[in-house]
């Protein structure tokens, strides 16, 4: 299992090749969110509370990529890192 945001939307989804299957994908989103229990946040707050109450255990996909709290605490430090600053030379 994997995220990512499409536009305004946040999404909890299956990963194949590298990519997280996403409503784009059509009747293959609508299967994992019936099979493997993807889910689609139309708003960051419904994400971010969706997002505090998960565990290790509850994010845990069928993958050798799972999702973790140290993996995230790691992806947003790093991410938050690389932001460029406006007017910076």
């Amino acid at each position: 299992m994997g995220l990512t945001k499409d536009g305004d939307a946040y999404i909890y989804s299956v990963v194949e090749d590298g990519e997280v299957i996403t409503p784009r994908s059509g009747e293959e989103f609508a299967r994992v969110v019936e099979v493997a229990g993807g889910k689609l946040f139309k708003s960051r707050s419904e994400f971010v509370g969706w997002l505090s109450r998960q565990t290790d255990s509850s994010l845990r996909g069928d993958g050798n990529q799972n999702i973790t709290l140290e993996r995230l605490r790691f992806f947003a430090s790093s991410s938050s890192m690389k932001r460029p600053t406006i007017g910076a030379h």
